[in-house]
């Protein structure tokens, strides 16, 4: 993942066009997926989602959760961390450089502790952010629930490295959030959609995980022609 990012940085060095924003998200997973793909299926699974979470990860997350926080620092020592931040640029989803976190923290709490906990995780954030923080966002949690999804799909053999490979694109696999509430207070997110362990709580993120798994990535049978990322702007 490195090499792909110092070659990209070397394209803007030379005033060359280079993959950015969706773009380069979609760059960077086909270029991972490439890779566990020559390995066993079942530790390339493994392996495509923690190097993708661990070479995305701008903000240290993956090192703050206890499952998994010793194999990070093990995996990634600090000047190698440096090294990384520095060139690897930055990827979106949907233009948004946080849903990228959303979206793979997601994707490797669910390969370490399980799809409920990593949902539960991810509904937890938010409800802290309530407090002081950006507020509640639909937005964020879409990414969550889109990166369980990616990850279920490999460990139960409904997607796999060759499609990812062959097709990755954002809005093939992360809904659109224009159109999702975001910065809700606690007050504003009970009124409207009730507590959070309500039943319309409940049903709103059921509508939530029938749109992603309506998308086309995850109805894919891995036959479809390869999609090319552009490199400049939002590969959509």
């Amino acid at each position: 993942m490195l090499q792909v990012a110092l070659a990209n940085q070397k394209r803007i060095a030379q005033g060359k066009t280079a993959y950015a924003n969706d773009a380069l998200m979609t760059l960077y997973v086909r270029t991972a997926a490439t890779v566990a793909a020559r390995l066993p299926p079942r530790y390339g699974r493994q392996a495509f989602l923690l190097g993708l979470g661990l070479s995305l990860d701008q903000h240290n997350l993956l090192n703050r959760f206890s499952p998994i926080a010793r194999e990070i620092s093990l995996a990634e020592p600090p000047n190698a961390r440096r090294e990384r931040l520095r060139v690897i640029g930055k990827p979106t989803i949907h233009g948004r450089t946080d849903l990228v976190s959303h979206f793979l923290v997601s994707a490797v709490l669910t390969l370490a502790v399980g799809a409920d906990a990593a949902q539960a995780a991810g509904i937890l954030k938010e409800i802290s952010d309530t407090h002081g923080g950006s507020g509640f966002s639909f937005a964020d949690v879409a990414a969550n629930l889109a990166g369980v999804e990616m990850a279920e799909a490999l460990q139960n053999n409904k997607l796999n490295l060759a499609q990812l490979e062959k097709n990755f694109q954002v809005s093939r696999y992360v809904p659109e959030v224009a159109n999702l509430e975001e910065g809700l207070s606690m007050e504003q997110l009970t009124s409207r959609y009730g507590p959070i362990n309500s039943p319309q709580f409940g049903a709103y993120l059921e509508s939530l995980r029938r749109q992603i798994r309506q998308l086309p990535g995850f109805q894919t049978t891995g036959n479809q022609n390869r999609p090319a990322p552009a490199r400049s702007g939002n590969a959509r």
